[in-house]
């Protein structure tokens, strides 16, 4: 068995060292094998997938994008534990808005299951303005200004992060993956650890 990383095709190629480095530690945490693919594999069918893999997609939001790794895991026999949970990301963003009056929310407009990733977003939103009290905007692009402090949902850092920086507003989170890095590595973990047949004892 293998855990597999399935993540959007970062914009900037840092995000691959950052990929690289997450997946150093969750091999180090469970003892398994970690492989990683970029979304575009999916789309292209050349990721190597296979029989008793265990798939976990870094992906923010719902989306077509989640589906179609949901469909390729099931074709090849492998398990989809998920994608990243709402709460995590929730949870850390809120801990960032200290003296934030307002704060722009810049995300990635989904093409497939448009109403899931919508549903993601208000609850994001709703968490927010419960734990801050601060009014929340939501946001496909910086153009035309950015007002409070940003927030880029995007997992791994590329044109939204550029965006967000060259706004001269207050960045408070160019990319998820610092934020909530030991939270992903501590959920792939916690999942595992659920899972019957690794918990099953072994027959000498």
């Amino acid at each position: 068995m293998r855990i597999v990383l399935v993540y959007h095709d970062p914009g900037l190629n840092e995000g691959f060292k950052l990929i690289d480095s997450l997946a150093s530690k969750i091999e180090m945490l469970t003892g398994l094998k970690v492989s990683s693919y970029p979304i575009s594999s999916i789309v292209e069918e050349t990721a190597d997938i296979g029989d008793g893999d265990v798939v976990f997609a870094l992906l923010p939001f719902r989306g077509g994008h989640l589906a179609q790794v949901r469909e390729y895991a099931t074709k090849r026999g492998a398990l989809l534990a998920g994608k990243i949970p709402l709460d995590i990301i929730a949870r850390r963003v809120a801990e960032k808005l200290l003296g934030c009056r307002s704060v722009t929310i810049l995300y990635w407009k989904a093409k497939r299951f448009i109403e899931e990733q919508e549903e993601d977003l208000r609850s994001l939103v709703s968490y927010i303005r419960d734990a801050t009290g601060i009014e929340v905007k939501l946001k496909t692009s910086c153009s035309g200004g950015c007002s409070g402090c940003i927030v880029v949902s995007s997992f791994l850092p590329g044109r939204l992060t550029l965006e967000a920086l060259e706004s001269g507003g207050d960045v408070r989170v160019p990319y998820l993956f610092e934020l909530i890095e030991e939270d992903v590595v501590a959920w792939v973990n916690r999942y595992l650890m659920g899972l019957d047949y690794l918990k099953a004892p072994k027959v000498s």
